[in-house]
């Protein structure tokens, strides 16, 4: 199954008209990242397309305290409902801690660029995952579907961060920006790291070839983590 489609992948990749169509899906699970990134932190935000420039925009507005407000509420209510249960009240209590040290740091500004790229990969696990396991699967042909387009987000990213890194002409375009706005990469190194692109791109290549590593780890270990999940949240009294 995770062969098939590893070979579909490529195959879609080699034609450059049926990238374009699929790249719409990359763009908005891109912009997702950002927008979902947001709003954990509280700021409000909507994906969309970028029909002028082309690829996508997250139109982000400033920090809303009822949001945060909200969040602490719900880690509230999970310590309240588990208030029994000592191991659930220490992974709670050290998340809220992690949680309050990035919302409050500008940590949480580095997650806001850096989850664009970041989902697309997370997504890749979650396709490849139900790729080896079927979870969640009803039909036999979701399977090489699923790893299809899983394998299809790795290679399109392998590529993307192949030609920042070794074509002087696509870097080049992708310094200029966009609409007077720079790309997440050249924020990344400018405005965060003070490094030069070639290390962020490097990191995230990196990444990338990790993505089906990962999945396989967590397909692998599958069962520890139902057992750690129930552990946590599922218990008698």
């Amino acid at each position: 199954m995770t062969a098939a489609g590893l070979g579909l992948s490529l195959l879609l990749l080699a034609s450059e008209g049926v990238t374009f169509l699929l790249s719409p899906l990359i763009t908005l699970v891109h912009e997702m990242g950002h927008a979902v990134t947001a709003w954990l932190f509280g700021y409000p935000a909507v994906p969309a397309f970028d029909f002028r420039y082309g690829g996508g925009v997250t139109l982000q507005g400033d920090r809303a305290g009822g949001i945060v407000l909200l969040i602490y509420t719900g880690l509230l209510v999970l310590a309240y409902l588990y208030r029994h249960h000592r191991l659930t009240l220490t992974c709670l209590g050290v998340f809220t801690l992690l949680y309050t040290l990035v919302a409050f740091s500008p940590l949480h500004n580095i997650l806001f660029v850096a989850m664009g790229h970041g989902f697309e990969l997370i997504f890749a696990v979650i396709f490849l995952y139900r790729a080896l396991s079927g979870w969640g699967c009803r039909y036999p042909i979701e399977r090489p579907l699923y790893s299809m387009v899983g394998f299809f987000i790795v290679f399109f990213n392998l590529r993307f961060a192949w030609q920042l890194q070794f074509n002087p002409v696509f870097r080049e375009m992708y310094l200029m920006g966009k609409g007077g706005m720079d790309h997440d990469f050249v924020r990344l190194a400018r405005d965060f790291f003070q490094t030069d692109l070639a290390t962020i791109v490097g990191l995230y290549g990196f990444f990338v070839v990790l993505t089906p590593a990962i999945a396989f780890l967590l397909y692998r270990y599958r069962q520890l983590m139902v057992y750690l999940f129930v552990r946590l949240f599922i218990f008698e009294g």
